[in-house]
């Protein structure tokens, strides 16, 4: 899941940088500016951007018409676990999402392990 957070520090909402998070994987990195992004959005780049396929296919198959705003459908396990990009059968809450990446994540570095290296046992008995 990727979240589009507009940079504070510009002057003009038109120019305000946009950054990519990915919860799965830790990674931030500039994207566009605020003023294309919003010429994107008619056009459709910006779900096919975001796995909009992916997603309504997730949603056909769960029986599901919509999400409920503050809700997101995570990825079965986290990128920097060795995940595969297989979503959740259930949506959660995006503060849990990212809170548990970000915790699982802080676990690793604490352990001093890099993404893709192995896990020791009851690594997921936070």
């Amino acid at each position: 899941m990727q979240y589009l957070l507009p940079d504070r520090d510009s002057s003009s909402a038109v120019d305000a940088v946009v950054e990519m998070f990915d919860a799965s994987s830790m990674r931030c990195e500039a994207l566009t500016t605020f003023g294309k992004l919003i010429s994107a959005v008619p056009t459709g780049q910006i779900a096919k951007a975001v796995g909009a396929t992916e997603f309504d296919q997730w949603r056909a198959d769960h029986d599901v018409a919509e999400l409920s705003p503050g809700t997101c459908v995570s990825p079965k396990r986290y990128a920097f676990l060795g995940g595969d990009g297989r979503l959740s059968d259930r949506s959660i809450s995006v503060q849990v999402h990212v809170g548990m990446a970000a915790k699982l994540r802080w676990k690793m570095q604490q352990l001093g392990l890099k993404p893709g290296d192995r896990l020791p046992t009851g690594f997921f008995q936070l």
